[in-house]
């Protein structure tokens, strides 16, 4: 049996966003007729509406989350394709899933 641990920290986030980036990146390259299945599910709005304050509070805290790793990934991209920055380990140890 396999058990998944979410992240604990910002640092593995961004480390397990960042893999999942670049593995997506890649299959886009080998197989780009594939690139319209790797849409991401979508909330129900009522979803959120009907959630309890503390799990909307936990929502938005990682939407803020999220969108700091989306940052972060774009700045390195763009730090590794035009400043000639090595792009690193891809697939480092994220200690808090372990």
């Amino acid at each position: 049996m396999v058990w998944f641990r979410a992240p604990e920290t910002w640092r593995g986030m961004y480390r397990y966003y960042r893999r999942m980036r670049r593995e997506l990146e890649r299959v886009d390259a080998l197989f780009p007729e594939s690139r319209s299945a790797q849409r991401f599910g979508t909330r129900q709005p009522d979803t959120l509406a009907s959630a309890s304050p503390s799990d909307r509070r936990a929502w938005r805290l990682f939407q803020l989350a999220l969108a700091g790793c989306r940052l972060a990934y774009r700045a390195e991209r763009v730090a590794c394709d035009r400043l000639g920055v090595s792009p690193g380990d891809p697939w480092p140890a994220i200690a808090e899933t372990k």
